[in-house]
C-alpha cells in the first residue's frame, strides 16, 4: 500500500496544487468586475441562443443574434462552441470561467509531463522542481490571466489539446513506438479534437505529416502519421464545409472561406503595419518571458563551464511547438495580430526556460539564485496583469 501510495505522490501533488490554484482564480474572479473581449461576447451569445432554439435547427452550426437577426457564425469550427454549451448545460453554469479553468488546469498538467520528458524525470515517480517551475510560470504568465483564463474563443479552447498533441507526438519521437495502437489512437484523436475546434488543428496536422515526411529517408515508421493527419485533416474539414454548407448554401461557404481567408492572409492589406503590431503584441505580452530566456542563454554561453547545447529531444520539441505557429502567422498573418495570439508562444517558452534552468542549476548549489530569478519573473507578470 505505501509503494502505490509514493508512485502516486508526485502527480497527485500536482492535482491537488491545481484545484487550489482553481479555486483561487475562480473566488478572485468573482469577487472582480470583468468585461469579456468582443469575442467572448460572441461566445456567449452563441451559447444563449442554442438555449433558447434547438442547436440541430441549424444543422448544428453557430448562431448569434444580431439586430433581431440570427446569423450563422462560420469563421472558425464549432467544436468549442460544443464544448461550452455542453459544459454549462452539464454542471448549471452560465459563463465560462469554470470551464477556462479546466482547461488551464489540463494545459499546465501536460506542461508539467512534457519537462518531465525533456529532463528524463519519470513523471509518476519523481518529483521534477523544474517541472513545477515551469507549470508555475504557465499559470502565471500574462497572456494565460489575461487570456485563457477569461476570454473564450477557438483559439484559446484549443490550446489545452495541442499542449496534450505535442507531449504525445513527442513521447512516440521518444521512446520510437511507432507501431503501438496506443499511440495510433490518442494521436488521431487528439489530431481530430484540434481540426475540429481551429483551423490550427489543420496546420498542426500538416506539421505531422511534414516530420513524418522528413523521417521517410530513415524508414517507413512514422508513414501511418501521414495516413492519420491526412485522413483527420481532410475528413473534419469536410464535414465543418458540409456542415456549413447545409446552413448557408454550398457555394456561399466556399465564397465565405475564400474571401475570409484572404482577407487575413498576407495577399491582403498592410504587411508591414501588421507585422509590427504583430511584434508590439509580443514584446507587451511575453517580453518577460522572451527576456528571461535570453538572459539564460547568454549566461550558460558566457559563464565559464556551463555552456550549454540543447538536447536532440530538445530540438525536436522546438520544432514540434514553433514551426506550426510560424506557419500559422504567415498564412493569417493580420489575424496573428489579435492579442490572444500570444498564448501560442506560453508554452515554447516556458519549457525552454525550465529546460534551461535545470541544466544551469542542476549540478550546482544555487538554490538560492534559481528561486530569486523565478520569483523575479513571476512576480514581474502578475505586475503587469494586475497594474497593466
Amino acid at each position: 500500500m505505501s509503494l502505490k501510495v509514493s508512485v502516486k505522490r508526485p502527480l497527485l501533488w500536482v492535482i491537488i496544487f491545481l484545484l487550489a490554484y482553481q479555486i483561487l482564480v475562480l473566488a478572485l474572479i468573482h469577487a472582480g468586475d470583468i468585461e469579456p473581449q468582443d469575442y467572448s461576447q460572441k461566445a456567449l451569445c452563441i451559447i444563449d441562443y442554442w438555449k433558447t432554439h434547438a442547436w440541430s435547427q441549424h444543422h448544428f452550426v453557430p448562431i448569434f443574434v444580431h439586430d433581431s437577426s440570427a446569423i450563422a457564425y462560420l469563421s472558425h469550427p464549432p467544436l468549442s462552441y460544443y464544448s461550452l454549451f455542453g459544459f454549462n448545460s452539464v454542471f448549471g453554469f452560465k459563463s465560462y470561467y469554470v470551464f477556462n479553468s479546466t482547461l488551464v488546469a489540463v494545459s499546465a498538467f501536460f506542461i508539467y509531463l512534457t519537462i518531465c520528458l525533456l529532463t528524463l524525470k519519470h513523471a509518476k515517480t519523481e518529483t521534477s522542481p523544474y517541472a513545477w517551475i515551469g507549470m508555475i510560470l504557465y499559470l502565471t504568465a500574462y497572456p494565460i490571466l489575461s487570456y485563457q483564463f477569461f476570454n473564450y474563443h477557438p483559439d484559446i479552447f484549443v490550446l489545452p489539446f495541442l499542449i496534450i498533441s505535442q507531449y504525445i507526438f513527442l513521447k512516440l519521437l521518444i521512446k520510437e513506438r511507432y507501431r503501438s495502437v496506443k499511440y495510433i489512437f490518442l494521436i488521431g484523436l487528439f489530431l481530430a479534437i484540434m481540426s475540429y475546434s481551429s483551423w490550427f488543428g489543420v496546420v498542426f496536422n500538416f506539421m505531422i505529416i511534414l516530420i513524418a515526411f522528413v523521417n521517410l529517408r530513415k524508414g517507413y515508421k512514422l508513414f501511418p502519421y501521414i495516413i492519420i493527419a491526412a485522413v483527420v485533416a481532410g475528413s473534419i474539414t469536410m464535414l465543418i464545409y458540409g456542415q456549413y454548407g447545409l446552413a448557408g448554401g454550398w457555394k456561399t461557404v466556399i465564397y465565405y472561406f475564400k474571401d475570409t481567408f484572404l482577407r487575413e492572409s498576407p495577399f491582403y492589406g498592410h504587411l508591414k503595419q501588421s507585422g509590427f503590431e504583430i511584434v508590439t503584441q509580443m514584446i507587451k505580452r511575453l517580453g518577460v518571458l522572451f527576456v528571461a530566456l535570453a538572459v539564460l542563454v547568454f549566461y550558460s554561453f558566457m559563464a565559464k563551464k556551463r555552456k550549454f547545447i540543447f538536447t536532440k529531444n530538445g530540438y525536436k520539441y522546438l520544432i514540434l511547438s514553433l514551426i506550426p505557429i510560424l506557419i500559422y502567422s504567415i498564412l493569417l498573418v493580420h489575424y496573428f495580430q489579435n492579442p490572444f495570439a500570444s498564448l501560442y508562444f506560453v508554452p515554447p517558452l516556458v519549457i525552454c526556460i525550465s529546460v534551461w534552468l535545470e541544466k544551469l542549476f542542476k549540478a550546482s548549489d544555487a538554490r538560492p539564485a534559481l528561486v530569486k530569478i523565478v520569483g523575479l519573473i513571476v512576480l514581474t507578470n502578475l505586475s503587469l496583469f494586475l497594474f497593466f
